[in-house]
């Protein structure tokens, strides 16, 4: 069978911040207005062409609430890279990106490829044009990190497939060591619903509380 790249990406940012929506955009699912929290971690595959080379990615999900971080850090593992997500109408969301920083080089390897997004562009003021974010708050903090940054609308789709092109471009340069696989290859056991211990404790999840995708939860 032919082979191909098999990377494994993280999204990584508080619980609200449309995860979960711009995955489903990212392997070419529609946007939908609500959906149940993730609770664990998840993950989806897609195939994409970057210049001319075949790449399997699989989009791993992770809970954003700090009651499963411990959990989701287990499959930090062997990342190839990571999209860190926050709101631009969420100051708070922002703030935590350090945080999540410091998860990751905490249970990553070295050098993982990694970009900022903020997401939600599409509830920014239409009158003011103010966002709880400034733009150049979010290009300051991505070149305080090193890392590439663009704002996204899972919504209107605005900038989700570039930020995934961009991203597999980076860890195509990077070096990082990713494995050739053949297509009958990839099955993963991940984290769901019903495998979670907090599950029983849980009631937003347990009672299938829908939480809006690109507006307010």
């Amino acid at each position: 069978m032919p082979s191909y790249t098999l990377m494994k990406i993280l999204l990584l940012g508080d619980s609200g911040v449309g995860k979960t929506c711009l995955a489903l955009r990212f392997v070419g699912e529609k946007f939908q207005k609500s959906f149940k929290v993730t609770v664990g971690i998840d993950f989806k595959v897609k195939e994409f062409n970057v210049d001319g080379k075949p790449v399997k990615v699989q989009i791993w999900d992770t809970a954003g609430q700090e009651r499963f971080r411990s959990v989701a850090t287990n499959y930090y593992r062997k990342a190839a890279g990571v999209v860190l997500v926050y709101d631009v109408n969420n100051l708070e969301s922002f703030q935590s990106l350090e945080t999540w920083i410091d998860l990751l080089n905490r249970h990553t390897d070295e050098g993982i490829a990694k970009i900022l997004v903020g997401n939600k562009l599409d509830q920014t003021d239409l009158k003011s044009g103010k966002k709880a974010v400034p733009t150049a708050m979010g290009e300051a903090f991505a070149k305080k990190h090193g890392v590439k940054f663009l704002e996204t609308s899972a919504k209107t789709d605005k900038n989700v497939e570039k930020a995934m092109i961009d991203l597999i471009r980076d860890i195509q340069a990077s070096g990082i060591q990713v494995r050739e696989v053949d297509r009958s290859e990839c099955r993963i056991h991940v984290l769901g619903e019903s495998e979670t211990e907090d599950d029983q404790d849980n009631e937003e999840e347990s009672t299938g509380k829908k939480w809006g995708c690109c507006g307010s939860t």
